[in-house]
């Protein structure tokens, strides 16, 4: 009887091959106490053919890794430390990472950290985590969904960019369609909640959730399946590049609140048809917000689509700086 209780109770420890289920199971198998060494300085893994990461950079973690090892179809990374941070480019295009779970004590990941990590699926990201920073995930093709933990202040431009695939964010900053992730930021004027990144996959028609007021930096860059974008009266400011070489986006509306559209917002985005603004005041332009670039005079051309505003600010939009210059352009519409 002592014999089989023993071996019941170490089932779970040899059952190594089933613990990538689910996140609670990965917490389970996880050392759990917070003053446990172990637990801040191992990074757990799995790779698609059972072998080390094909390309890691043993230098980009601040601390020496002491041992990489692969057991039962589960790696680890021993460093010889605390991890605090995943460092630029530290699993770029290891084409064969499959599976990681971050330390929860890493407060902040890199630049390309794991760009170009085409066959990785799900990532664990850890409760401490604060930033991710740009292109942290950049083109890897294989991940549909990912939780971003509640902490996380800052994701910067293009973190997840080219993910094709990706069609759910989770997690307290997600939308709840999961579409997007909101972030908070309080500025010296107002609070700011922008959208951060946008789960691409499937989806050709989009309207912006309506508890944000702003689109950050790159939110929708190159994301070249859309074709029409709604953005809701409470949006105010379309920061740059926000929807740049979206390459099949024909219809755009901006809401009745919109008062800034920044540079490159939405350049090259060549099969733009229709812009609709319903702002009754102008909102400020920038030359390139509405461009192409033409490299032969190496300036910023307009795209040529029209643009439909309120009937009664038609004559102010066309001659508001910077809209006078596609003032032809510029039709009256009925937004009732």
């Amino acid at each position: 009887m002592k014999r089989l209780i023993i071996t019941l109770l170490a089932l779970p420890l040899l059952c190594t091959s089933c613990w990538w289920l689910s996140r609670d199971e990965v917490v389970d198998y996880y050392p759990k106490s917070e003053f446990d060494h172990d637990y801040k300085s191992k990074l757990y893994y799995t790779t698609t053919d059972g072998s080390l990461p094909s390309n890691i950079d043993p230098d980009a973690f601040s601390i020496d890794i002491i041992s990489m090892k692969q057991e039962n179809g589960v790696g680890v990374i021993t460093f010889d430390g605390i991890l605090r941070r995943i460092g630029y480019r530290a699993f770029e295009n290891c084409d064969n990472l499959k599976s990681v779970v971050v330390p929860d004590s890493v407060r902040i990941i890199f630049n390309n950290a794991f760009g170009g990590c085409v066959s990785l699926e799900e990532v664990i990201l850890p409760d401490s985590l604060m930033s991710i920073e740009p292109r942290t995930f950049f083109n890897c093709t294989s991940l549909r969904s990912i939780e971003i933990p509640k902490r996380v202040e800052t994701i910067r431009v293009d973190a997840f960019l080219m993910c094709d695939n990706l069609e759910e964010f989770r997690g307290a900053n997600a939308s709840d369609d999961g579409r997007t992730i909101i972030i908070e930021y309080d500025g010296y004027i107002d609070k700011k909640r922008y959208i951060a990144a946008f789960a691409p996959y499937g989806i050709e028609e989009y309207t912006l959730p309506d508890n944000a007021n702003t689109v950050g930096e790159y939110a929708f860059h190159l994301c070249d399946k859309l074709k029409r974008v709604t953005i809701p009266d409470n949006y105010s400011i379309i920061e740059d590049s926000a929807f740049a070489y979206c390459s099949a986006l024909e219809e755009i509306t901006f809401g009745s609140g919109i008062r800034e559209i920044r540079y490159e917002a939405l350049r090259d985005c060549l099969n733009l048809r229709s812009i609709y603004i319903k702002a009754t005041t102008p909102p400020l332009l920038r030359k390139s917000s509405f461009a192409t670039f033409d490299y032969t005079n190496y300036s910023f051309t307009f795209l040529g689509c029209d643009v439909y505003v309120p009937e009664e600010s038609v004559e102010a939009y066309r001659k508001a700086e910077e809209w006078s210059e596609f003032a032809e352009y510029i039709k009256g519409y009925d937004f009732e």
